[in-house]
């Protein structure tokens, strides 16, 4: 794939880390949240590990912990959780240059299933394995980042746990939700199922 590229995802994540704090925000690592609990008058507070906090809005962005902080709310998402089986080939010393990231690109192969491989970059081995998230879904099968009218202070931004290179974007969205309300982005087909009204 002519066009194809690697990103360091610690190296990525670090850097973005680093502009957060550059630009004022606070980051409180190794920190749990317990519960999210918006009040009807407006405002959320937020229980963690490590106090209590108080604010307009809260953007949820828990991966796999999204139900356990949805559920109190009255809202469960169906959500499977798997584990990535995701496999690492070091090849032999002579062969190494081979696999460099200039002469071994990134590798996509779709058919029934999907997998990818990476070249040698950061570790000294080649990355290989299946992509869990290639089934087809309409409007109706997606999910908004907005919790329903239901609580207004809480905006859910949902991925698959590999999500470090949209980062700047699934932040500048949802940022712009909290703030304003809407987004400039187009986001009509990321919506709630009007199929399952009970469960939101």
């Amino acid at each position: 794939m002519p066009d194809s590229g690697i990103v360091h995802a610690a190296k990525a994540v670090m850097t973005l880390q680093f502009r957060a704090r550059f630009n004022g925000a606070v980051l409180m690592e190794n920190t749990r949240v317990e519960a999210v609990m918006p009040h009807p008058g407006g405002g959320v507070t937020i229980e963690t590990s490590q106090g209590v906090y108080h604010a307009r809005k809260v953007i949820i962005a828990a991966d796999a912990w999204t139900n356990k902080l949805l559920k109190p709310l009255g809202i469960e998402l169906p959500i499977t959780v798997m584990r990535e089986q995701v496999t690492y080939f070091k090849p032999s010393r002579e062969h190494e240059a081979q696999f460099a990231n200039h002469k071994f690109p990134v590798r996509i192969w779709g058919g029934e299933k999907w997998f990818y491989g990476f070249p040698l970059y950061g570790l000294p081995a080649l990355k290989a394995g299946q992509d869990a998230g290639r089934n087809d879904m309409d409007s109706e099968d997606l999910y908004h980042q907005r919790v329903r009218e239901k609580h207004k202070g809480v905006i859910l931004a949902l991925g698959n746990a590999h999500a470090f290179k949209f980062a700047p974007a699934v932040g500048r969205l949802t940022a712009e939700l909290a703030l304003d309300g809407k987004t400039t982005d187009d986001i009509s087909k990321f919506g709630f199922p009007n199929t399952t009204p009970s469960k939101l």
